[in-house]
């Protein structure tokens, strides 16, 4: 019972000790010292008062830029000597001074460094004093100066061209008529080439493109010859006659443009004919043509869909062959083209009509359509 009084008694004193540390005169001073430079915000044996977190810091982005721009490009030795702001971690002033000395050695050694090392620039200088971010990436497609010059010309004559019609006929024609008489003969095949070519692919404005030429020939006779080259081009979108069910994607997708092309040439080409912008020759060069590749796919049946297209490219060229034209106007190519088709095409044409075991490659819809060419020539 004694021993348990003895041990309750016991614990009770270290309570009251917790309670009540007894400490020496020379920590209480310390701890006072504490205090007073964290009130004052002094430095005192390298305490010092800080900023705690959510605290107003109006120059710490001053201060991490200079620490940054200070700061050597090689790796720092931790291990000697950690400053912060001036002050050394080490307590012993010996210490101190050892990691004084070999800061300024570390900082000697990199000045050396820098003034052999070239410095590494993400700019250059140039002679009015702005810089300019060198070219990190250089395409091995870049053009030169010259074909940067007709990107440019064919960008301004596309955009003319894209907004051509019958209000701004007059604008657009004086707009060309200016770079035609600049006499370059590149701008010009430039120009022929782009009218062709939207002419083919937009049969609605195959008039205006023809209309446009017409008169532009008559200034410039050099037009006729520009043309004379692009009818020979474009005679290759009819001798085409592979139609297999076994060509690859990219046939497919160049057919199609083809097809395309065809019928809008074909349209493209009779508007010539009515402005005699093209000669006789060269236009039932066409149509000789158109026939003899239906001929050739008379007995294939993978060809269908291709006599189709070359009977409605016919039928487009008959179309514009059969409007009336003044009497006075014998010298028109358009008569010469019917004579020849009455007596030398016509013979031709014929047994397209004739349903024909052998005929395979005919579908219906083709045969109904030289009927009517049939008999569209039979007026004439």
């Amino acid at each position: 019972m004694a021993s348990i009084h003895q041990d309750i008694q016991t614990v009770r004193s270290l309570r009251k000790d917790i309670r009540d540390p007894k400490l020496s005169p020379s920590t209480l001073k310390a701890i006072e010292s504490i205090h007073q430079c964290m009130m004052t915000g002094s430095d005192q044996n390298g305490w010092k008062k800080v900023e705690w977190r959510g605290s107003v810091r109006p120059q710490q982005g001053q201060h991490q830029k200079n620490h940054y721009q200070h700061r050597s490009a090689k790796p720092i030795d931790h291990t000697s000597s950690y400053s912060f702001q001036n002050r050394s971690r080490n307590a012993t002033a010996t210490t101190a001074a050892a990691a004084a000395t070999a800061a300024t050695a570390h900082n000697e050694n990199t000045v050396h460094t820098h003034e052999a090392e070239a410095p590494r620039r993400t700019f250059q200088e140039s002679a009015d004093g702005f810089r300019t971010s060198t070219q990190k990436y250089i395409s091995k497609f870049k053009k030169t100066a010259g074909k940067v010059e007709d990107t440019i010309l064919n960008t301004i004559l596309l955009g003319k061209l894209n907004k051509f019609s019958e209000p701004n006929y007059n604008e657009i024609k004086e707009f060309i008529t200016h770079i035609i008489d600049s006499g370059q003969t590149d701008m010009i095949k430039c120009f022929m080439s782009i009218v062709f070519e939207k002419a083919a692919s937009e049969e609605i404005f195959c008039p205006l493109y023809a209309r446009l030429l017409s008169e532009l020939s008559t200034q410039y006779p050099v037009l006729l010859t520009e043309m004379e080259n692009l009818f020979s081009e474009y005679m290759k979108i009819f001798e085409e006659i592979v139609d297999s069910s076994s060509e690859t994607y990219n046939e497919l997708c160049k057919r199609n443009v083809e097809k395309k092309y065809r019928r809008g040439y074909s349209q493209f080409l009779t508007e010539l004919i009515k402005h005699n912008c093209i000669d006789t020759a060269t236009f039932m060069k066409t149509i000789t043509t158109i026939i003899t590749q239906i001929e050739l796919n008379l007995c294939m049946v993978e060809s269908i869909k291709l006599n189709e297209e070359f009977a409605d490219c016919l039928m487009k060229i008959m179309k514009a062959i059969k409007t009336n034209l003044p009497q006075e106007d014998d010298e028109n190519h358009i008569y010469q083209i019917r004579t020849i088709l009455k007596h030398d095409m016509i013979d031709r044409i014929q047994p397209l009509t004739l349903r024909h075991p052998d005929y395979t490659g005919v579908s219906n819809k083709a045969r109904f359509t030289f009927l009517d060419i049939y008999e569209s020539i039979q007026k004439f």
